[in-house]
């Protein structure tokens, strides 16, 4: 979102990888943060008294973000080496080896093949 000159970077795995979902989450969560952050910027959805309307007006709000974003051409990493795929099945391994559930040698092997 791009905000009196400043970029603000804003991308997580909340709201199940979906940008309508992640915006979402952040009303249900912080609904009156954004109000009294945002309440102010070009274009945001009028607010009441910071807790009333502004973020609570989803759809304003939904579009008020898409025409806000910036595109950019740097893309950020933390592991450049790994393709999303090796990344889930990692993740998918190291959540089933320290799970407390009682593996036999066969499944250990089956997991460890994945890799």
């Amino acid at each position: 979102m791009h905000v009196d000159a400043q970029i603000i970077v804003v991308r997580s795995v909340f709201g199940g990888g979906t940008y309508d979902g992640y915006l979402g989450d952040f009303v249900d969560n912080n609904g009156w943060g954004l109000n009294a952050i945002y309440g102010a910027a070009k274009g945001y959805p009028k607010t009441y008294f910071v807790f009333g309307g502004g973020s609570y007006k989803f759809l304003e709000f939904m579009g008020w973000g898409r025409e806000t974003q910036v595109t950019t051409p740097i893309w950020y990493s933390a592991y450049p080496w790994s393709s999303l795929p090796q990344i889930i099945i990692k993740s998918e391994l190291r959540v089933a080896l320290f799970s407390k559930d009682d593996r036999d040698d066969e499944d250990i092997d089956t997991l460890l093949h994945r890799i």
